[in-house]
């Protein structure tokens, strides 16, 4: 898994390009919780949320922010996040052809 990399346009870039969200790849144990997480209750996934993210992987982006220590934290999917690695963990152990997504599926959301 790929971790950001932030790299030169190749053309100018307009003040509304500067702003806008980008789309990057992250290793996932470089995703933490945000302290400025809205939810304060239930925080871990469910194992409804789980098989959910086994079956079809997550399809809503995360949101994250860097962190001064290289990490970045997750302000809004943290449980879908936690629940990808919980899942991508489960297809490890049971070993090759055992999971039907793929693990840039993180990336995606």
């Amino acid at each position: 898994m790929a971790t950001a990399v932030s790299t030169q346009p190749t053309q100018p870039v307009t003040p509304e390009e500067a702003e806008a969200p980008q789309i990057i790849l992250l290793d996932p144990a470089q995703v933490v919780r945000d302290e400025q997480n809205a939810r304060e209750t239930d925080t871990e996934p469910d194992e409804e949320l789980i098989s959910s993210v086994k079956e079809i992987g997550v399809e809503e982006t995360i949101s994250v922010r860097p962190r001064p220590d290289g990490t970045y934290g997750a302000f809004k999917g943290w449980r879908r996040a936690q629940a990808q690695k919980i899942a991508n963990d489960t297809a490890e152990q049971a070993g090759p052809g055992s999971c039907p997504w793929s693990r840039t599926s993180t990336a995606r959301g």
